[in-house]
């Protein structure tokens, strides 16, 4: 009997099955298409009637998909430059970088195109995505949502928790993994550390959802992964098998975008 895990998966998505084989062609019939396939090789004609000289070279199949292009339209770019330029100096955030010169971000995103197209993956996926570190170097763009964002929630922490939890409840149902889900969009997870300066420089609220953090190696190799949630100006973070999800975890992202200037 199957073991059976102590809360209720979310979201579940159809599991198809790979066809099963036809049933295997008789002796008779199999030595017939032999023998009409040795007739047209030695006669140069084919068994729909055209002869070979006439077939035209198949196009080339090629053996690997083509990169996804991560560049936004003109109007894209104005649009997630603009939505960045507001989030960032919004009042929930204007505690977080307030010396940051945003026309000198400005034009480190304009030099940074598949920055832009991450930032605006976080956008369209729910993150809220705004500036919330800077120095001298550069600055960060993360989640700034209120909330995990719903696209993330019920997932694993990374391929290895997949793994694991395939081998163990091959009919459980979840939402991915963290990792492959931030890095799909050119994203990181967010840090315990980058959690931390976010919570103690912004208004204080009672966050209800959990985010899985970036784990060190050394806890990840024990089997467990970070994860906490907001409780104030302070934030609460504890260890829990990666396999684990729910309805109520996710994840929150960060990239890192250098000044030109």
């Amino acid at each position: 009997m199957e073991k059976q895990r102590t809360y209720t998966p979310n979201e579940p998505r159809e599991i198809t099955e790979e066809p099963t084989a036809g049933p295997a062609m008789s002796r008779r019939k199999l030595l017939g298409v032999i023998g009409v396939a040795v007739a047209a090789a030695a006669t140069g004609v084919l068994t729909n009637g055209c002869k070979r000289d006439e077939l035209k070279p198949e196009e080339p199949v090629a053996s690997e998909e083509q990169p996804e292009k991560r560049e936004l339209s003109p109007e894209q770019t104005e649009e997630i430059i603009d939505f960045l330029k507001t989030g960032s100096r919004a009042e929930k955030n204007k505690n977080l970088c307030p010396n940051l010169d945003i026309d000198k971000a400005e034009r480190a995103l304009r030099a940074a195109p598949e920055k832009l197209w991450s930032a605006n993956e976080m956008r369209k996926n729910g993150h809220e995505p705004a500036i919330y570190f800077a120095d001298g170097t550069g600055f960060d763009i993360g989640t700034r949502a209120d909330e995990t964002p719903q696209s993330t929630r019920n997932c694993v922490y990374d391929e290895k928790a997949v793994e694991w939890v395939k081998e163990h409840y091959p009919n459980e149902q979840f939402n991915g993994n963290a990792k492959a889900q931030a890095r799909a969009m050119g994203a990181n997870l967010m840090t315990v550390e980058q959690a931390e300066h976010i919570a103690k420089n912004t208004e204080p609220y009672y966050e209800e959802n959990w985010s899985y953090y970036d784990t060190p190696e050394d806890i990840r190799k024990a089997g467990s992964a970070l994860y906490g949630r907001r409780y104030g100006y302070n934030l609460y973070v504890g260890r829990r098998d990666a396999s684990y999800h729910d309805r109520d975890r996710g994840w929150g992202g960060t990239l890192r975008v250098n000044f030109v200037d």
